[in-house]
């Protein structure tokens, strides 16, 4: 992700299970985390890579800390009318959305995704 002449975007989910925060790593998670600091390091600005973490608090601050390049964006979970909105977009109009968002408290759209 350091070629000046392309242009990449790439997400990496899960980023809390992949390397987790703490205060030792095995030797595969520092390998794993310091490949991830070189990429962040070593980034040009016509890439973007997005890390994306269940918990804010489980990422290596090492990843985000003292880097211009890096910021932290909370997430949040969708609220009842995206959680009606979303299931509308992907099945039409259906009688049941009202209940479906109130069953679907608490799960993020990609959940949603996974299960209609």
């Amino acid at each position: 992700m350091n070629d000046p002449k392309r242009n990449r975007f790439a997400v990496l989910f899960y980023l809390d299970k992949l390397v987790s925060y703490k205060t030792s790593y095995a030797d595969d998670e520092r390998e794993c985390l310091l490949w991830l600091e070189k990429t962040v390091e070593n980034i040009t600005p016509n890439h973007r890579l997005v890390l994306v973490a269940l918990q804010d608090t489980m990422a290596p601050i090492e990843l985000y800390t003292q880097s211009p390049k890096c910021r932290v964006l909370p997430i949040p979970s969708p609220d009842k009318e995206d959680r009606e909105r979303y299931p509308r977009y992907c099945l039409g109009e259906h009688e049941h959305l009202d209940l479906i968002a109130n069953l679907t408290d608490g799960l993020y759209l990609r959940e949603l995704d996974h299960n209609h």
